[in-house]
């Protein structure tokens, strides 16, 4: 897993389902596959095997593969310590090589009294064993959804805001639009956005656009597919080539079964 896939990922999760609460041991994801679309057919790519040390907690280990010679090989962990509600508080990424886990950042999580997620830092871990500041996200919560996500980059000395993304909703809460913005000489300007579409409450499909000399651009197309007790179970990633939508990336999720 990159160095910065703890950000990247919660930059790309929809919010509506990013953290969600799992309540019940049913509800908790244990696995998730990746295919990559080789003009053909679906090949397996990767996956990530998730272990619980709390019936109630939030996961304690994430352990990524890839595909290599028809094995699944181990390709990199995230282990986390739990408050005592069961909420991610720290973490360690490492990298499998030369036959041991070899550390590669450490993460701190913060939360408010509401139990929101406010705060994310990443140090990277060097080889001599000092940790150094890397990158950071502050988030804004107002009623209780996310508005606004600011993500920091360590540089030179200082934090320094390299990404902002703002957040609109429905009445209900469902979030409806999302867009990224980033520094420019003449301020903030445009980079992505994403239209989000819904089947009642269930998020089916969103749209993500990017800026091309200009003007928006259509990118990404995620689809979204739920099993009978309405988890996710799919999501379908196809891009534009500037004609159509071409199949890029598949991924699966299993949840634990029912104890």
């Amino acid at each position: 897993m990159p160095k910065s896939a703890l950000f990247l990922a919660l930059a790309l999760t929809p919010l509506g389902l990013a953290g969600r609460a799992a309540s019940a041991q049913a509800s908790r994801p244990v696995a998730e596959a990746t295919w990559f679309w080789d003009g053909e057919a679906w090949a397996p790519h990767s996956r990530t095997l998730w272990s619980y040390d709390r019936p109630d907690g939030e996961a304690t280990l994430a352990l990524a593969q890839v595909r290599d010679d028809e094995q699944w090989v181990d390709a990199s962990r995230e282990t986390w310590t739990l408050d005592g509600d069961g909420r991610q508080l720290q973490g360690v990424t490492a990298e499998w090589s030369d036959g041991a886990w070899v550390e590669q950042t450490d993460m701190a999580f913060a939360y408010d009294a509401a139990g929101h997620k406010v705060a994310a830092r990443r140090r990277a871990v060097e080889q001599n064993g000092a940790a150094v500041n890397a990158d950071s996200l502050a988030s804004t919560f107002v009623d209780g959804l996310e508005t606004e996500r600011r993500f920091f980059r360590w540089q030179d000395g200082a934090w320094s805001e390299v990404l902002r993304q703002t957040s609109a909703y429905h009445a209900d809460g469902r979030e409806r639009t999302r867009t990224h913005t980033a520094p420019a000489p003449d301020g903030w300007e445009d980079r992505r956005r994403w239209t989000f579409a819904y089947d009642g409450d269930r998020l089916t499909e969103s749209l993500v656009e990017q800026v091309e000399d200009g003007t928006w651009t259509p990118w990404l197309d995620q689809t979204y597919a739920y099993d009978a007790e309405g988890r996710l179970i799919e999501v379908v990633h196809e891009e534009w080539d500037g004609e159509r939508w071409v199949p890029m990336m598949r991924v699966e999720t299993r949840y634990a079964a029912a104890p």
